[in-house]
């Protein structure tokens, strides 16, 4: 039988979310101050996990939402934590490149570092291509996880970053300083990818998600030309 026994750090975040506290409720609010229509939204969230972290701030707020992940063993948890959502078992960089649907809000929740099986991703490099933008619509929210301070993250004071990581920022963001990287260059390479897609970057902002991991919220509005 499935149980949803909250870990001190998961009571934690449900007292933030019952408060309204959490950092993607407070993404939202700053969405909503930006004019964006929540409740009129189609929403995808391209990593579900088992559902039970920042989705469920956000999935009745929207008008519908898609979940995508590849361990078919979170299905049913995804269905309970996220009643009414469409949750589908599938490779995410597949699905990516064959789905016909498309989405006002897009979420890319992926790791802060490699994963795959055969650790061949890296943050979100792999998903933040040009082919993104075949599932957005004219106009779009995307929201990303960005870590603008390798260095000072709790995952780097315990292991340090992966040599191939650093790479992979390097190439990605196109610095030789890949384990610190201000915020107005990262955002310059979304504008780009963006662009190359036919889209415009018409705002952006971003906010803390975790002050010990250094990783923030990025979310981005996007145009089609």
């Amino acid at each position: 039988m499935y149980t949803n026994t909250l870990s001190p750090h998961n009571l934690a975040w449900s007292l933030r979310r019952t408060l309204q506290l959490s950092p993607m409720q407070r993404l939202l609010r700053e969405i909503r101050r930006q004019s964006v229509p929540l409740s009129q939204l189609d929403a995808l969230e391209m990593f579900g996990g088992d559902g039970s972290r920042h989705t469920m701030d956000y999935h009745r707020q929207v008008r519908s939402l898609d979940v995508w992940e590849v361990d078919g063993g979170l299905s049913g948890p995804l269905r309970r934590n996220l009643p009414g959502a469409t949750v589908t078992t599938t490779d995410s960089f597949h699905e990516l490149q064959v789905t016909k649907n498309t989405y006002d809000l897009i979420v890319v929740d992926t790791p802060a570092s490699l994963f795959g099986q055969h650790k061949q991703y890296c943050e979100h490099f792999d998903v933040f291509t040009p082919s993104l933008f075949r599932v957005a619509r004219p106009f779009a929210v995307m929201i990303v996880n960005v870590i603008p301070d390798l260095l000072h993250s709790k995952n780097a004071r315990r292991t340090p970053p992966w040599p191939e990581q650093l790479s992979r920022r390097s190439a990605f963001y196109k610095t030789n300083r890949p384990e610190l990287i201000p915020m107005h260059e990262m955002v310059a390479v979304y504008r780009q990818i963006a662009e190359a897609a036919g889209f415009e970057l018409q705002w952006h902002f971003s906010l803390c998600r975790t002050m010990r991991s250094q990783v923030h919220y990025l979310a981005m509005k996007v145009g089609r030309h």
